[in-house]
C-alpha cells in the first residue's frame, strides 16, 4: 500500500477506537445517572492531553510507516507524557476520592513511564545497528508499544469524559 493509505489507516483506526470508547462511555450505567459536579475545568486540560497523544499518534505512524521524523516523535513523546500527565495528577490531587476520575488518572500514571520505555526499545530494536534483539523479541516490544498507546490514547479519553461529565 502507499505510504499514505498506511498512515491514514494508523490515524483512523484510532479515531474509530475513540469513537467506540466514548459511546461505551455515554451509554455506560455511570454515566446515564445523574453526577454531583466538581465545580471544575479539569477536563480541558483532558482534552489537550488528548490532543496531544492523537498528534504523537500521528507522529508515530508516520515514522512506522516511512523511517521519518523519528527525532519530531521522540521529542513530541515528551511534550504528549506531560499534557496527559497533568491532569490526572491534578485529579489526583484535587479529588482524590473520585474514583470515576482517580482510576483512570492511576492507570495513566502507570502506562505514561511504560510507555516512554517502550518507545526507547522500539526506536533502539529500529534504528540501532547491532542492537542484541532478534527479530521475534523486536516485533514484541513494537507491538507493545502501540498497544499500550492505544491503551494510554483510551484511556485519557476516558477520564477526560469522565471529568467533563463531573464538571
Amino acid at each position: 500500500l502507499p505510504k499514505a493509505v498506511s498512515i491514514s489507516h494508523a490515524c483512523l483506526a484510532q479515531a474509530v477506537f475513540c469513537m467506540i470508547l466514548t459511546v461505551a462511555q455515554a451509554t455506560s450505567p455511570w454515566y446515564k445517572q445523574p453526577q454531583h459536579s466538581l465545580n471544575s475545568d479539569l477536563w480541558k486540560a483532558g482534552v489537550i492531553g488528548l490532543s496531544a497523544l492523537y498528534l504523537q499518534l500521528i507522529w508515530g505512524a508516520l515514522v512506522r510507516h516511512t523511517g521519518q521524523a523519528v527525532w519530531l516523535h521522540a521529542a513530541w513523546a515528551v511534550v504528549a507524557s506531560v499534557c496527559a500527565l497533568i491532569p490526572a495528577l491534578r485529579s489526583l490531587k484535587a479529588f482524590p476520592g473520585e474514583s470515576a476520575l482517580a482510576k483512570p488518572a492511576l492507570l495513566v500514571a502507570m502506562l505514561v513511564p511504560a510507555q516512554l520505555l517502550l518507545g526507547g526499545l522500539a526506536y533502539a530494536i529500529r534504528f540501532i545497528p547491532d542492537f542484541p534483539l532478534g527479530f521475534a523479541p523486536g516485533a514484541a516490544l513494537t507491538t507493545a508499544h502501540l498497544g499500550l498507546g492505544a491503551f494510554l490514547l483510551g484511556t485519557t479519553l476516558t477520564w477526560t469524559l469522565r471529568a467533563y461529565k463531573l464538571r
